[in-house]
């Protein structure tokens, strides 16, 4: 892990203290060489300078004959340090030059510049990075982006860089102010804020053949912080955003490289989430995944163990994230007629069901008919039995008639033949209630 980093302060940092010992050594070379020039190639007398100096200036008095001849000498010398700075100069043009091409600048002085702040030590470019992008304006050219360093990188909390030398070093620099040494380059920057990913739609096919398509699949997932993954670990003032070095490494060299390029680090953690969702589609059958029986396991939530199994994590792990939280969309058939036939199925199942309950019903009607039928016919019968019984008491006990006997016995016959007609009428309205198949003892006719 690494702890967060303070802003530097030290002016001699970066290689400026390099930078003005070059020079230094740069001047004393033309000094030098401008020197044993002049001496060679020249000739003069210094003591008479030096007395026609203090002849004319008078306050040259105060230093010393031996400096005076010195001076003298160097002032003698110009032409030769000016030829030597001149030809340093011309070395600095052509190398600006070799720099322009090799780097393809477009202006001459972006490489006088990038050998200035190379070999001086001034001026140093410098980059800010906030919420993991490079703070450079449309249009802007900066040559710590362009070229790399010497230069000087400015994080904000919460973002990082990875800067990677000309031998393949690498180097992870966090919030604060960060150097970037000569021959590093700026690999890759990113935020390290707990970020989003969304799969439209991933389809698969199920055990049994079925297309299923997952739609609208929310997941969040993070750069991978090693051992301190507690929210309790991330919310430490002194490092409120925690990483791991190798999930750095992991985020940016452990990529796939396509027909389109280098694979965006997003795009990598949406293959291991889309992976693990159509491996369970494809090992499970379609009424599994669409519709579990009770008592079996939501298959969301199968899915999202899944996410976080062992091999998962070491899947993401080896691209540097670790995933949050999932929340997946919603199934889709892509055959229609699996639709269909699944409303029919499911239709079918109630309409068995509410075949039986008015089968049911009816067989209570028609019992319920047939017992008030039999009530009634028994009455008609209890009737008939009280009518016959009357017109025995139509005689005395004697065995003679009584008067009016024969008004009676007529109106009591006539209540028989109306209590009889009364149920062959009931026994033929209940034979029109029997359909002509169950009458006559026939088979209904195929559908």
């Amino acid at each position: 892990m690494l702890r967060r980093q303070s802003i530097n302060t030290n002016p001699w940092l970066g290689g400026c203290l390099g930078g003005l010992i070059r020079i230094l050594g740069m001047s004393l070379i033309v000094l030098v060489i401008g020197s044993i020039g002049s001496a060679l190639f020249e000739s003069f007398d210094t003591n008479t300078v030096v007395k026609g100096w203090l002849g004319h200036f008078w306050y040259l008095k105060i230093i010393p004959e031996k400096g005076l001849r010195i001076i003298a000498f160097l002032v003698r010398s110009y032409r030769y340090y000016l030829l030597v700075f001149l030809g340093f100069l011309g070395i600095f043009y052509f190398g600006a030059r070799y720099l322009r091409d090799i780097y393809d600048l477009e202006k001459l002085r972006w490489a006088f510049r990038y050998l200035s702040s190379l070999m001086f030590g001034f001026p140093y470019p410098k980059i800010t990075i906030r919420d993991g992008e490079k703070q450079l304006s449309q249009g802007e050219f900066n040559l710590l982006d362009k070229i790399g360093g010497p230069g000087y990188l400015v994080i904000q909390p919460g973002s990082l860089a990875l800067l990677e030398g000309a031998n393949g070093t690498t180097r992870v620099c966090a919030e604060g102010s960060n150097f970037v040494t000569r021959f590093e380059k700026i690999r890759d920057v990113f935020s390290l804020d707990d970020r989003q990913g969304y799969i439209e739609s991933t389809s698969a096919t199920t055990k049994d053949g079925i297309t299923l398509e997952v739609r609208n699949v929310l997941y969040g997932y993070r750069l991978r912080t090693g051992r301190v993954s507690s929210d309790t670990a991330r919310q430490n003032a002194d490092s409120p955003y925690s990483f791991s070095y190798q999930a750095v490494l992991n985020r940016v060299f452990s990529r796939s490289v396509g027909s389109k390029g280098i694979t965006p680090w997003h795009n990598m953690v949406n293959l291991a989430v889309d992976a693990a969702i159509t491996d369970y589609v494809r090992k499970n059958l379609f009424d599994d995944v669409t519709a579990p029986r009770f008592g079996e396991t939501e298959p969301r939530i199968e899915i999202a163990k899944i996410l976080n199994s062992e091999s998962i994590r070491n899947r993401l792990r080896g691209v540097g994230a670790e995933l949050l939280w999932v929340d997946m969309g919603h199934f889709e058939v892509m055959d229609k007629r699996i639709e269909a036939q699944r409303v029919e199925t499911w239709g079918a199942k109630w309409l068995g069901a509410a075949n039986v309950r008015r089968a049911l019903g009816d067989a209570k009607q028609h019992s319920y008919r047939d017992i008030g039928r039999t009530e009634a016919q028994a009455e008609m019968i209890i009737g008939i039995m009280d009518a016959f019984t009357d017109m025995q008491k139509l005689v005395d006990e004697n065995g003679q008639p009584i008067e009016d006997s024969d008004k009676l016995r007529d109106e009591r016959i006539k209540s028989i033949i109306l209590a009889r007609t009364a149920q062959i009428l009931d026994s033929m309205a209940s034979q029109d209630d029997i359909p002509p198949s169950r009458r006559f003892g026939e088979l209904p006719p195929p559908k």
